[in-house]
């Protein structure tokens, strides 16, 4: 019973992303990817965080999901992809591109003005 709980807490997530990122979507203007950095509050850091969360959980209520509806061969499918070899370098992707983001979005950040002296 916990785990279909948490599983439809993921799903409640997962959809409350998408509909967030969807409306400020269309709400901006731009190109594609000027409007994705907009539906994300101007940080790519953001969207790429809200990406990879969503994937990860929706691979696990995938599971999860499957395996309450007593299909094993459905869980059996999806954890074959969650192997050590390919959770490391999903890892490693991950933290390449999460810090090449963070970087692009201190780039469009003003850097902040040095601290005055206090004057007597």
């Amino acid at each position: 019973m916990i785990h279909l709980a948490v599983t439809l807490a993921l799903l409640a997530t997962v959809a409350y992303f998408a509909v967030t990122m969807a409306l400020a979507y269309r709400s901006a203007s731009g190109t594609t990817w000027a409007r994705l950095i907009a539906a994300a509050k101007g940080s790519a850091t953001i969207l790429w965080a809200r990406f990879v969360a969503a994937i990860t959980m929706l691979a696990t209520a995938g599971v999860e999901l499957a395996t309450t509806l007593d299909a094993p061969s459905v869980a059996q499918a999806i954890q074959s992809f969650v192997q050590p070899q390919y959770v490391s370098a999903a890892l490693v992707a991950v933290a390449v591109i999460s810090e090449l983001a963070r970087k692009r979005t201190l780039a469009l950040t003003p850097p902040a003005e040095p601290p005055q002296p206090p004057q007597a």
